[in-house]
């Protein structure tokens, strides 16, 4: 907007400045930059009003950034001596940031007190959602208090903030978007979820076709073997007097490795019953790859009771949903070649379709991810949809560490 309005300006003085002898009347361009300048000194005042509030409501948090934003265009484009626009700018973000400073005091200062806490952080919260240009530094803010409270209450302090803020959305979002209380969110799915790691409940209450369950129990068996025995042995090369992940990349390297009886051509990949006997040994390993690159919440629990409850792993109805999607645990075996078409490995309808049904906080981006993966280890290429553009960015973030990794 601003832009346009200089070259206006300056076209409009370009005229008057060649063609002052010809035109009988010439237009006041003083004036117009005189009425610009008022303009933008009843927006910078009015920014800084917001700015200054002691707290600021959603329609605040509007206009706020409403003013900030024609004020940053204006500096990008404008120059009019009088006006200094940057100083606006950056006292507006000193006002806000003064806020999030004192918030940040005051978690530290409320101690034991987890809604006082909660309150902070959610008001927090309300400036990184509703002040765009300032949220990455905002959310960082929030991720120090809670490292700094984390350190002063211990875990039992963080396990009281988890309660209190899942009653609220804005609570809710606060413990998705920051590892500080995600760990703590986690552990406490995996105990939602305990039915989900007995296998013979999910095999009791699964349905579908041409279903072999005894299938399906051996060849979770071997995958629960490998994946155990995999982590374990990781986690005790892990030193844990450092805060640092484990070296992965022998793992990546062992998981490709069964990948290589995979038969491939300029049209085909076939899937031989060799190759399908070892899938759930290579679920095991992307599996995993992906659990030992996520330990951050274990890092920070390391020294309590069941540490290991914070460690990201898949219970067995993922695995289940996975072997189906596969091809394992139907009655009749078959090769299954997946067909080349425009120049893409596809998935053909050799391969047997299936609708899995998967709850609500249940890990269906987990099973997506891990699929994805075992078809394009194999060297097919795969392509996910999904309703929402912010739960597919969210997934791509979550396993942008592991899933490349083992496929690239």
């Amino acid at each position: 907007m601003f832009s346009n309005i200089m070259k206006v300006i300056n076209t409009l003085k370009a005229i008057k400045s060649k063609f002052k002898d010809i035109l009988s009347s010439t237009f006041d361009d003083d004036k117009l930059v005189e009425d610009l300048k008022t303009k933008i000194e009843r927006i910078m005042n009015q920014l800084l009003g917001k700015a200054s509030k002691s707290e600021l409501s959603t329609k605040d948090a509007d206009d706020f950034r409403m003013y900030y934003n024609h004020i940053l265009s204006f500096d990008k484009h404008v120059r009019i001596s009088s006006l200094n626009s940057r100083q606006v700018l950056e006292k507006s973000e000193e006002e806000i940031f003064k806020k999030v400073t004192s918030l940040r005091k005051d978690i530290l200062a409320f101690g034991l007190d987890a809604i006082k806490v909660c309150n902070a952080l959610i008001k927090m919260k309300f400036f990184a959602e509703n002040l765009s240009m300032f949220d990455k530094t905002i959310n960082s803010e929030i991720d120090e208090a809670l490292k700094s409270y984390k350190e002063k209450q211990g875990s039992a302090g963080i396990v009281r903030l988890t309660v209190e803020l899942e009653k609220t959305e804005v609570g809710a979002r606060l413990i998705n978007e920051h590892s500080c209380l995600s760990g703590e969110d986690w552990r406490k799915r995996r105990e939602k979820m305990q039915k989900q790691d007995d296998l013979e409940y999910i095999l009791e209450r699964l349905t579908g076709d041409d279903v072999d369950k005894n299938v399906l129990r051996s060849r979770y068996t071997i995958f629960r073997s490998t994946y155990d025995n995999l982590v374990s042995i990781n986690l005790n090369l892990f030193d844990k007097n450092a805060d640092k992940e484990p070296d992965l990349e022998m793992l990546v390297t062992q998981t490709k490795y069964l990948v290589q009886t995979v038969i491939q051509t300029s049209k085909f990949v076939t899937w031989k019953s060799s190759f399908m006997d070892k899938i759930p040994e290579l679920v095991a390993y992307v599996f995993a790859i992906w659990t030992l690159q996520k330990t951050e919440y274990y890092n920070t629990m390391r020294g309590i009771e069941a540490a290991k409850a914070y460690l990201l792993m898949p219970h067995v109805g993922q695995v289940i949903a996975i072997f189906r999607l596969l091809g394992i645990g139907y009655k009749k075996d078959s090769i299954i070649p997946l067909r080349n078409v425009s120049n893409s490995k596809t998935i053909s309808n050799d391969l047997v379709n299936n609708l899995v049904e998967i709850g609500t906080g249940e890990g269906k981006s987990v099973v997506l991810a891990v699929t994805s993966c075992i078809f394009a280890l194999t060297g097919v290429d795969v392509n996910c949809s999904c309703y929402s553009e912010v739960l597919s960015m969210r997934d791509k973030s979550d396993f942008a560490a592991s899933i490349p990794r083992i496929v690239l």
